[in-house]
């Protein structure tokens, strides 16, 4: 069951805000992670995110990474940071790389991000080619030490 009251008792005095709207005669009931505005007898659902979680692929990676860094014995495996599609691999199988050099470009509603070599090595695997789409946390490409 959901809460009904006005955008202000509902804790939405500031999506109101957003709209420019300071009105009384909005409405909002919340259920669940739901909310319905009404404002002159038309109702709009609209689904509340959770605040998404950016870091959970960087911790992954470094989870996945060999104690010590570049003195490990084991393959890292290089994770997208966001949900996109493969732009561009700057790397081919078998190259050397130092750590920080581009793997890989991930676009995301235009936006683009250069995913690099977490240590030096060679290029074991890669796992996408070019206009894939990929998830966050997948696994583009291993590098070995």
């Amino acid at each position: 069951a959901g809460v009904a009251g006005t955008a202000r008792e509902a804790g939405l005095a500031g999506v109101a805000g957003v709209a420019g709207v300071d009105d009384p005669g909005i409405e909002a009931v919340v259920s669940g992670d739901v909310v319905h505005l009404d404002l002159a007898g038309r109702s709009v659902a609209f689904k509340v995110a959770s605040a998404p979680d950016v870091d959970r692929a960087a911790l992954a990676a470094r989870a996945r990474k060999p104690a010590g860094g570049d003195g490990g014995t084991g393959p890292s495996e290089v994770l997208a940071p966001m949900p996109g599609s493969v732009l561009t691999i700057h790397v081919t199988t078998g190259q050397p790389v130092e750590a920080g050099d581009p793997i890989l470009t991930v676009e995301a509603m235009k936006m683009e991000h250069v995913v690099v070599s977490p240590i030096a090595g060679r290029v074991a695997d890669l796992r996408v080619r070019p206009a894939e789409q990929v998830a966050r946390g997948q696994v583009l490409a291993v590098v070995e030490p």
